[in-house]
């Protein structure tokens, strides 16, 4: 799977995967996916393509439908803000 516009990807790898990806549009709208290589699941490709992206995957435990949203974490991209080192007052 190629890199490339997310709704444009996201579309093409539930296609690609035989299962339904949901996804609000006005969400993904704007976002780049990266590209896939090689055989995964379809939750993991979807993780994969979605990597540093803003957006995340889940997956529904009782049905196994896949779904994008908006990552919540503040460090979603994985960068930490930086530590800062405080002295205490003097005295």
């Amino acid at each position: 799977m190629p890199a490339g516009d997310a709704i444009t990807t996201l579309r093409q790898a539930a296609q690609q995967a035989g299962v339904e990806i949901m996804f609000p549009a006005e969400t993904v709208r704007g976002v780049r996916t990266g590209a896939v290589k090689g055989d995964y699941t379809p939750k993991a490709a979807l993780e994969q393509m979605l990597s540093g992206s803003g957006l995340v995957a889940m997956q529904d435990a009782k049905t196994g439908a896949l779904a994008v949203r908006k990552d919540s974490d503040p460090n979603g991209q994985g960068v930490a803000p930086k530590a800062t080192k405080r002295r205490p007052p003097g005295p």
